[in-house]
């Protein structure tokens, strides 16, 4: 038997339920001067851990070996962030705050494209 766990049209806010811990860094990874960025945010430590990264393009094997760490493709999030009005440019890190999503967007160089 089918048990009905919400009524039609519930919905609820996920942060009432879940603190999400780190920062969600998207960037362009085609552009030097945001991947070079964001690697020396990392080095230095400056974004909150856990890290995680995600690109807007880029080859993410060479910008995973490039960072150190995993880098994943960010067209479903980026899509998601860009509806929401959170991330309007790059590079973007996102966190979590008090039951909010705190979006800071850094003005970077512009660089070549890779």
């Amino acid at each position: 038997t089918q048990k009905i766990l919400y009524p039609k049209g519930f919905t609820f806010y996920p942060l009432d339920y879940i603190s999400p811990q780190g920062s969600l860094v998207i960037f362009n990874g085609a552009r030097r001067a945001e991947t070079a960025w964001l690697r020396e945010q990392l080095a230095n430590g400056t974004l909150e851990s856990p890290v995680r990264i995600a690109t807007l393009e880029g080859d993410i094997r060479m910008l995973s070996d490039f960072l150190s760490r995993p880098v994943f493709a960010a067209n479903a999030i980026s899509r998601k962030a860009l509806q929401k009005g959170w991330c309007r440019a790059t590079p973007c890190v996102l966190s979590f705050r008090n039951r909010k999503i705190l979006a800071r967007e850094f003005a970077v160089q512009k660089g070549e494209v890779q």
